[in-house]
């Protein structure tokens, strides 16, 4: 089969299936025009074809979306689904970030509270390391 005769099958089949309303597909130009699917992957002109036909017949005619059982459709459904979800978690993260700032000042209380500690430490042992230090000067004499 020559190359002029595999662009004429796959342009008529093209044709053809935009006539009949039918989706543009590798697979349905494919099987159109009576030739393999890699037939039109090993002609990158056809291919280029075949995805600007499917991508115009596409935007021109979108499939319908399949209504829900609440008469939305399915995107709808899930556009709503999916605004709850960022309520739900905006919440969820107002609440952590309340949490999170209690901790951070109770992480300081403390901090706060455990240098007091060590300075009192540290105050008190002052005198014991000086007496323990005269004694010792005095034992040498």
């Amino acid at each position: 089969m020559d190359k002029r005769s595999t662009t004429d099958k796959v342009v008529q089949a093209l044709e053809a299936l935009k006539r009949a309303g039918k989706p543009v597909t590798l697979s349905g130009v494919a099987k159109r025009a009576g030739i393999e699917r890699k037939t039109i992957y090993n002609h990158p002109e056809l291919l280029l074809k075949v995805k600007q036909a499917a991508e115009s017949r596409n935007v021109a005619n979108p499939a319908p979306e399949p209504k829900s059982s609440r008469g939305k459709s399915v995107g709808e459904d899930r556009i709503a689904r999916y605004r709850n979800d960022i309520r739900r978690l905006e919440d969820e993260k107002a609440k952590l970030l309340y949490q999170n700032k209690l901790l951070m000042e109770d992480i300081l209380a403390m901090q706060t509270r455990l240098s007091e500690l060590e300075e009192a430490v540290r105050l008190r042992a002052e005198p014991v390391a000086r007496m323990s230090l005269s004694k010792r000067l005095r034992k040498n004499k």
